[in-house]
């Protein structure tokens, strides 16, 4: 039996915002509307994955339902370009590391240049990728998948604080927000902080948003019954030996 598990990790483009044109969220909200995230999850994924309007994931803490992803719309996204002096688009490139796949990199690459923003897609050894995080002279966006993000300050405070080991990206009404969770005890008011630091990486973006996880598991017809974690643990506390 096969299942199809929604999990505890998001897919984005990171996008930095130390520089240009990228440094103007206008600039980085018309990626976000170039792409057609759901169009990519039903022609790329089989229908799984959830388009996400932040990098807080379904039952994760901050995922805020009500907060509508930002729409596929490329005629706005000319606009928002042509606000920003970009009318004619410009030129950029995205890194993704030879273990992603190549298709979806080659569509969200597309999509973008149908707004004018021309992508040269690097593929790059993955040790490579993982050193170049804020690396000037590499490519500025970056097709990434983070998991687990149930709680997502490990994410928040490599990425996205302006003092991340990871991060390119810094804005202080959203560093506020990362510093109060950080320290804050009580669940449900850290939950309703990055609720609010969402909103602010909805308006500000730190990526190209794209969908939730998910995993794909196979057991026995006659396995016991068994719900997977969402953080893609496997605790064996049981089994049966086979002999050989």
């Amino acid at each position: 039996t096969m299942q199809a598990v929604p999990i505890a990790g998001c897919a984005f483009v990171r996008v930095p915002n130390d520089v240009e044109p990228f440094t103007d969220p206008r600039v980085r909200k018309a990626l976000n509307h170039a792409v057609d995230v759901d169009g990519i999850i039903a022609s790329l994924l089989g229908g799984n994955g959830q388009h996400l309007a932040n990098f807080f994931v379904p039952d994760g803490m901050g995922f805020n339902p009500e907060l509508a992803p930002h729409a596929y719309d490329p005629d706005l996204a000319k606009s928002l370009l042509t606000e920003a002096g970009f009318p004619d688009g410009f030129q950029t490139s995205l890194a993704i590391s030879t273990l992603d796949r190549m298709d979806i990199g080659q569509a969200i690459a597309g999509q973008l240049a149908a707004v004018g923003i021309q992508t040269d897609l690097q593929t790059v050894e993955i040790a490579t990728f993982n050193g170049q995080w804020k690396d000037p002279e590499a490519a500025p966006l970056r097709l990434v998948s983070w998991r687990p993000v149930i709680d997502p300050y490990t994410l928040l405070a490599l990425l996205v604080s302006g003092s991340g080991f990871l991060s390119r990206y810094n804005d202080p009404d959203a560093q506020k927000l990362i510093d109060a969770a950080a320290i804050e005890p009580d669940t449900a008011q850290r939950e309703d902080l990055y609720e609010q630091l969402g909103d602010v990486l909805f308006e500000s973006p730190a990526g190209i948003y794209l969908w939730n996880r998910t995993a794909f598991y196979g057991s026995a017809t006659d396995a016991p019954a068994w719900t997977p974690r969402p953080d893609e643990w496997l605790l064996p506390l049981h089994a049966d030996a086979v002999e050989s």
